[in-house]
């Protein structure tokens, strides 16, 4: 069974852990991606890919930019039982990642739930949340907010979609970390680059909403898609209506096409999070598993930095 094998049949699966994503990964950002694999018997029964970076003072596993999901796989999700007998294929990555690194963060998918072999084992863990929306049921505004209602209403007619071109979407989204007052991972050009080659490498979908009086693109997005998945990856937009607008008209193509549930891949700052709520999505929680050994706090804190 192949890595690919692993993540499309598994129950951990997702986008973020599939070869092409990680090769991207690799190729923008300082490190490299390492795997680490376990085996029942001659069979793959799980592993990881992640992103490695080494020092004069320690190798340790990051969370790359970009990246809400770390791409950990197992051929099963454990039994209780197998949890508590401290057998699991689980507990045996887990243990893999000790001997191989100094440090380790990890942003576990949402469907591995049970996460008290980390707790366990010592590791940190604490919740982080996204919104999921079921495209089947909530693709249309009649489940949203009263408020988002009202706005994609009033304002759809101001705007056309788009498919957005990676210059403009790597500029909306820098500005929107600068007026956040937080630094992007990538310059705008450097992410225009980034999403040209991710539109050819794993089939990142870039759309945007343009505003019909003005002319002016006002909301972009690259979303990814892994089987009946669609994950809202990167986007930027200028303050108002537009992004909303978007996600209407995104909502509704996406569900026309198929795709049954749309992850909004974070949900970890109140106004972020109040803004994506207003979707009629469920809240799901997603774990952070961090491991430290043999360096100092300071380097410890500086090294695995929320991204």
């Amino acid at each position: 069974m192949s890595w690919d094998d692993l993540n499309q049949a598994g129950p951990c699966g997702h986008v973020f852990a599939s070869a092409a994503y990680l090769d991207l990964i690799g190729r923008t950002f300082r490190g490299q991606i390492e795997e680490s694999v376990i085996h029942d018997g001659a069979e793959l029964a799980g592993g990881a890919r992640l992103l490695v970076r080494r020092s004069p003072l320690a190798l340790r596993a990051v969370v790359p930019p970009y990246t809400p999901y770390s791409a950990i796989q197992l051929d099963r999700l454990p039994s209780e039982s197998e949890i508590h007998r401290r057998s699991s294929n689980l507990e045996s990555l887990i243990e893999l990642l000790e001997q191989r690194y100094a440090a380790a963060a990890l942003h576990l998918a949402p469907q591995l739930s049970d996460v008290r072999a980390f707790s366990w084992r010592k590791w940190s863990v604490e919740p982080l949340y996204t919104y999921r929306i079921s495209l089947k049921h909530d693709a249309s505004p009649a489940s949203w907010s009263e408020s988002a209602r009202r706005i994609a209403r009033r304002e759809s007619d101001e705007f056309e979609s788009i498919e957005i071109e990676p210059d403009i979407l790597g500029a909306l989204s820098a500005e929107g970390y600068r007026r956040s007052n937080r630094k992007s991972p990538l310059d705008a050009s450097s992410l225009a680059a980034f999403l040209v080659d991710a539109r050819s490498s794993v089939g990142a979908q870039l759309r945007g909403v343009r505003r019909k009086s003005s002319g002016k693109v006002e909301a972009g997005v690259a979303v990814l898609v892994e089987g009946d998945t669609a994950y809202y990856w990167i986007a930027g937009g200028v303050p108002g209506s537009a992004m909303t607008v978007l996600l209407s008209t995104l909502f509704e193509d996406l569900a026309d096409s198929g795709i049954g549930s749309f992850d909004f891949v974070g949900a970890n700052t109140a106004a972020i999070a109040e803004f994506k709520r207003r979707f009629g999505g469920e809240l799901t929680t997603y774990y952070r598993a961090v491991w430290k050994r043999g360096v100092t706090a300071a380097v410890e804190d500086a090294i695995l930095s929320r991204r």
